[in-house]
């Protein structure tokens, strides 16, 4: 198991606990530190996905990064937030289905959301670079 597998298992394994305390089977321990744990694993969700998952996309400016991030927060927030309490209020609420397997549905289908969202639109390529690139070699000059 390579290191991104065992951190979206610790991750999983961190939602099952939040489902199990959400069910008050684990009595709740919320303090102000839960939204700083959040945001730390944001931003290290983030740090990791500049420098390994889309490394070739990303050029190491922090005047870049700083709107990538924000955009990356308004992303896997809005998306993880939203996207699970909408699906499980639709998988368990509606659909009567068991709580830990609708929380892992959700996580799957945010997972994904959150992957293409980025793919598309946190780490998207630079388009006006390209085309000026492009638009460069069809004039015949060189960069």
């Amino acid at each position: 198991m390579d290191e991104i597998q065992l951190r979206g298992c610790a991750r999983d394994c961190i939602a099952v606990g939040c489902a199990l305390r959400a069910e008050k089977r684990i009595p709740p321990q919320l303090s102000s530190g839960d939204c700083a744990r959040g945001e730390t694993a944001v931003v290290h969700n983030f740090l990791w996905h500049e420098r390994y998952t889309w490394a070739d996309r990303v050029q190491p400016s922090w005047r870049k990064s700083l709107p990538r991030l924000l955009r990356f927060n308004l992303t896997t927030g809005g998306v993880s937030i939203a996207g699970n309490l909408a699906l499980m209020k639709l998988l368990v609420g509606l659909g009567d289905l068991n709580y830990l397997a609708a929380n892992g549905i959700a996580i799957a289908l945010c997972s994904l959301s959150n992957f293409l969202l980025s793919e598309v639109w946190v780490f998207a390529k630079e388009r006006e670079t390209e085309s000026k690139s492009s638009r460069a070699k069809l004039a015949g000059w060189s960069e």
